[in-house]
């Protein structure tokens, strides 16, 4: 008599079957946990598993993801990879690394700080996915604008390694390709870069002794302004950063007698469609104004005076090339008023000269048996008055005796 099948034989049986189907599942294999959405106006969210410790107990231990403009060469975005072999550590180990312009900042679950991602390898834990066997990251990438007004590609190269369904004693190692949805994001307004017009003395003499610059910003909307230059003395360069108005047109003062080199004014704004940009200005020379190193006067045998100055820095352009010298004399011995000081002549400005010389022939005619002062100015800063703008000062050595005249 043959036996009866249990009413329940059949249910067990396709249980049985279903099992392993499930028992099998693989976090890492399953495409759906790869997803790239939109995360801004020039942003993608990119996230993706990297360790699965239900069932088939896997990792990637070789990862990759692509860019791949529409008709271009295919991009490393992301190079990425965890060495966690022990299958029971909870927080896994992801090295990882960009090869692609565009800010990138890495997020993970359960309250972890984000970390920005550069293009040196770095490491960071991660956390499981709350109330989930698997671990995942979340990438948001600002879009370069090289890539902006271009159809492009999002893809996965991965391998994976671990102890398969096989169980502990048997690994299994697997190729991985997964392809996202195509993107497209519209060109970037064009970058507005400040402008940096032609340096000119400070023209008024509140900024006596200062070069004046004028930079202009054709846009709203601006979040930072700052000058970067390098001050040169001597052999010695020192790098500075100066910040300045956030105003469409503003003005940076400078010493006048010193040297500057690449000098460039960096603007941080943000543009009409929300997106923060950074430009610069061209990057200059600022020319100095030479000014007299070195002045002295003395009394020749014939009872006139000789003057005598250079300059510093003749290698370096001067801001007022087509100048002259004026120099002033004052014999009464008093140096409060502006009447005790006569002009009594000018000396080319030549830009390239060590050395120069005035003869004063008229002294011997205007000596009242006082202390003799000199002084001298680039006739260019007339505009200064003597005591506030740039001068040099010397006095005449000591005179015992005078030629009759």
């Amino acid at each position: 008599m043959k036996s009866k099948r249990p009413k329940h034989f059949l249910p067990l049986v396709l249980l049985a079957l279903l099992l392993p189907q499930t028992a099998l599942a693989d976090n890492i294999n399953e495409s759906c946990h790869y997803l790239v959405t939109m995360a801004g106006l020039d942003q993608l969210r990119i996230e993706f598993p990297i360790y699965d410790e239900d069932d088939y107990d896997g990792f990637i231990d070789d990862g990759y993801i692509y860019v791949t403009p529409t008709g271009g060469s295919k991009q490393t975005l992301l190079r990425f990879y965890t060495k966690s072999k022990d299958m029971s550590d909870k927080t896994p180990t992801l090295w990882y690394w960009k090869d692609v312009d565009g800010a990138m900042v890495l997020s993970r679950d359960q309250d972890y700080e984000d970390v920005m991602v550069t293009s040196t390898t770095n490491q960071c834990e991660v956390p499981s996915v709350p109330g989930q066997e698997y671990f995942k990251v979340y990438i948001t990438w600002t879009v370069p604008a090289s890539l902006c007004g271009k159809e492009f590609t999002i893809s996965w190269k991965i391998h994976k390694k671990g102890n398969g369904p096989a169980g502990p004693a048997g690994e299994s190692t697997d190729d991985i390709s997964i392809k996202s949805s195509t993107w497209f994001f519209p060109d970037i307004p064009e970058l507005i870069e400040p402008t940096l017009m032609e340096p000119m003395l400070g023209y008024d003499a509140s900024h006596a002794g200062q070069t004046m610059l004028i930079y202009t910003m054709a846009t709203s909307g601006i979040e930072k302004f700052a000058a970067h230059y390098t001050e040169v003395t001597g052999n010695q360069e020192v790098k500075r950063t100066m910040l300045l108005d956030k105003e469409l047109t503003g003005f940076i003062y400078l010493d006048v007698d010193k040297c500057y080199k690449d000098f460039t004014i960096e603007a941080q704004y943000t543009d009409i469609e929300k997106r923060l940009r950074t430009s610069y200005s061209d990057s200059i020379v600022i020319p100095t104004l030479h000014q007299p190193y070195g002045f002295s006067a003395s009394v020749q045998p014939d009872g006139s005076a000789k003057l005598q100055w250079s300059c510093r820095n003749n290698q370096w352009n001067d801001l007022m090339p087509n100048d002259t010298w004026e120099i002033q004399r004052n014999t009464t011995g008093l140096l409060n008023a502006m009447g005790e000081w006569m002009s009594i002549g000018q000396v080319e400005f030549l830009n390239k000269d060590t050395l120069y010389t005035f003869i004063d022939n008229a002294l011997i005619n205007n000596y009242e048996g006082q202390p003799v002062y000199y002084r001298i100015r680039r006739a260019s800063t007339a505009a200064w008055d003597w005591q506030t703008g740039t001068y040099a000062f010397t006095r005449l050595k000591p005179i015992i005796v005078l030629a009759a005249s």
